[in-house]
């Protein structure tokens, strides 16, 4: 079969202390959003252990925003 489609990672930021990461998918439950504080290899990925919520087409993820003021996302299967 072919390889999967490409699934665009979005990050939005809310009022307060959260962030809102969706990605739009036909099956979101083989997709993992995992974060990192820097790319510097070795980048060390860490799992979000919050769980994404269906909403509509779309997996939406809230996360808190915490001291730590800059983080990359990315989805993994």
């Amino acid at each position: 079969g072919s390889p999967p489609a490409p699934v665009a990672l979005n990050v939005i930021t809310l009022p307060g202390s959260q962030i809102q990461v969706s990605w739009t998918t036909n099956d979101g439950g083989l997709f993992k959003a995992y974060y990192a504080t820097n790319l510097t290899p070795p980048v060390a990925w860490t799992p979000a252990t919050n769980t994404p919520v269906l909403v509509g087409s779309q997996w939406t993820l809230t996360l808190p925003v915490d001291a730590i003021s800059c983080r990359f996302y990315r989805l993994q299967q």
